[in-house]
């Protein structure tokens, strides 16, 4: 039958089973196996995993998913690393890393631990990491990433420079802000000499630079790294991209402490309005920029709007993050410091 009455079966029987059978029954996964079958398009898959979503967790879809690639046509590796990218898009970062995983142990057998392959998926598994704040596991992997890549394509190249920056965001997050300018002017260094003044990895490093420039109190240096940053992306990546939104968002940051705030509660406002188009309004970027808003309205004395915003960031970061992550911990003193200004003592 057609892809709806496929989706049509899955929705009968995912149904049925919400009143106490399991969504990775063998009918259920032979019915996935038989959607995926055809040549994997995002809206597709998008729309599979919306399917899925509202009936099982996270880690349950990425197993019935690894189950349903055994009756399916596509190439496994391919298959994984399009649902660990979907999952990671849309914020789901332990099916994520399920499915980065397998695709590594699936490279790590066929092609070897050492190949360029295995490499981009060790990459993507450290991202995970990263944003899960296991710093160290991150740094391990991006390591091996950069060992690999520098002798299979020489120093000088476009992907090293790529694992010099994701080193460099690791060093910038654990606040080891000299050795994070070091990396960041490496990667910065060796993209100008292979793309150009005007390539969209350019600008992330300005604004990565930018981002170390901030901590260090540099903010003049900071505000002009994230304005080049800006003029390139507009005109390379549009007004509506989700780089953009970034450089919107750290340029507000900026601009919020140099007591700018009008400028900078634009600034967070146009990065909302990207992440909410982009990524949806409940992925965990989304919630950056509420919390970015609900700073600024603190600082305008705006309390009940700042506790409005940090209440819509603390609803996505507990989902998709949960209670003991940083973001998530900044949420909670974000709060506690408007309640304070509220005179709300106790509940702060």
């Amino acid at each position: 039958g057609t892809l709806e009455d496929r989706l049509n079966d899955l929705r009968m029987i995912l149904s049925a089973d919400n009143g106490g059978g399991s969504s990775g029954s063998p009918l259920n996964i032979a019915l996935f196996g038989k959607v995926i079958e055809n040549p994997l398009e995002e809206e597709r898959m998008e729309r599979l995993v919306d399917l899925f979503e509202n009936h099982v967790n996270d880690y349950e879809l990425a197993l019935i998913i690894c189950n349903a690639a055994r009756k399916c046509s596509l190439e496994p590796t391919v298959l994984y690393t399009r649902m660990g990218d979907l999952f990671w898009k849309q914020g789901k970062s332990k099916a994520a890393m399920i499915m980065y995983q397998k695709v590594r142990g699936i490279q790590v057998k066929t092609l070897g631990a050492h190949h360029l392959e295995t490499a981009q998926t060790m990459s993507n598994t450290a991202h995970v990491l990263r944003h899960e704040g296991k710093f160290d596991q991150a740094m391990a992997l991006y390591q091996e990433v950069l060992d690999i890549r520098v002798k299979e394509l020489g120093p000088g190249h476009v992907k090293v420079s790529s694992a010099f920056n994701n080193m460099a965001i690791v060093r910038y997050k654990q606040g080891k802000l000299k050795e994070a300018m070091d990396l960041y002017q490496e990667a910065l260094d060796m993209r100008l000499r292979a793309l150009g003044k005007d390539h969209t990895d350019v600008s992330i490093a300005y604004n990565n630079m930018a981002m170390v420039l901030t901590d260090q109190g540099q903010l003049g240096k900071a505000a002009m790294m994230h304005q080049k940053a800006l003029k390139i992306q507009l005109k390379s990546l549009g007004q509506d991209h989700i780089l953009t939104a970034t450089t919107y968002n750290n340029l507000a940051h900026v601009l919020h402490m140099q007591s700018k705030l009008e400028e900078a509660l634009a600034m967070c406002q146009k990065a909302l309005t990207i992440r909410l188009k982009t990524l949806g309004p409940d992925h965990s970027v989304t919630a950056t920029s509420y919390n970015s808003i609900a700073n600024v309205l603190h600082a305008q004395c705006e309390l009940d709007q700042a506790m409005s915003m940090c209440e819509k960031a603390l609803e996505i970061q507990l989902k998709e993050l949960g209670h003991e992550h940083a973001d998530t911990a900044q949420t909670y003193n974000s709060m506690a410091m408007v309640l304070s200004d509220q005179g709300n003592y106790e509940e702060a």
